[in-house]
């Protein structure tokens, strides 16, 4: 490899660290003024602006302190204290970033069209042909929608709402009852739920007459729009 041809590599990697350290505009101003070409006048005058760069960046670099790189500025602790206890005033003292206000928080104020948890797993009972009931391992996935001047939703509550309803029997007129707690808990816009299971019937075969079990993929799937209409 000539000499000249490692100093172009040398230079393409010092333009990837100079677009990561002073951003897209910066690139944009390089790429339009560093046309690739054989000239050694080009590559010299690049090759200059790059050792400044490179300088730069270490100066900066040194002047940065460890606590600089921490939003806080505090170490992160790795020792669990054994002697905390849970209790209703440290819980109530948690910060609520649902509800908190919108100037605390960063982000465009624009709608959420969907955010909340998928494939959370529990058991359920459902009502049998026989009227008998079956408990079944279930996926469930759970989802609002949020407007504008809302930036996000604590994500437990859609397993918390959901767990309050977990000793019901499931039907879909029961999916409209927790949706529309979904809204009340949430402050969403609107709320969908899917809850799937394999269930389980006894087939018997098609000549020797001898029976077996067969698992059928099935699911109950519900929503509730902003004026409360469930499908």
């Amino acid at each position: 490899m000539s000499d000249r041809s490692a100093r172009c590599k040398d230079f393409l990697r010092a333009c990837h660290r100079a677009d990561w350290y002073f951003g897209s505009c910066a690139r944009l101003k390089y790429a339009e003024s560093l046309r690739f070409s054989s000239s050694a006048t080009c590559l010299q005058s690049n090759f200059y602006t790059v050792d400044t760069i490179f300088t730069h960046m270490k100066s900066e670099s040194s002047h940065t302190s460890p606590n600089q790189l921490s939003p806080s500025g505090a170490k992160l602790s790795k020792v669990y204290d054994r002697d905390f206890v849970l209790t209703d005033e440290y819980r109530a003292a948690l910060p609520d970033m649902q509800n908190a206000d919108s100037q605390q928080i960063f982000g465009a104020n624009v709608p959420i069209l969907k955010v909340g948890i998928s494939n959370f797993r529990l058991p359920l009972r459902y009502i049998t042909p026989s009227s008998d009931t079956v408990t079944l391992e279930t996926s469930v996935t759970g989802t609002v929608s949020l407007e504008a001047n809302q930036k996000g939703i604590n994500m437990s509550r859609i397993m918390r709402v959901f767990y309050t309803f977990q000793e019901r029997i499931f039907t879909p007129d029961l999916l409209n009852e927790i949706l529309l707690q979904y809204k009340d808990e949430i402050s969403a816009h609107r709320a969908q739920l899917k809850l799937s299971f394999e269930y389980p019937i006894m087939k018997p075969s098609l000549r020797s007459g001898l029976e077996g079990w067969q698992y059928y993929r099935a699911a109950f799937e519900g929503r509730v729009d902003e004026l409360n209409r469930f499908r």
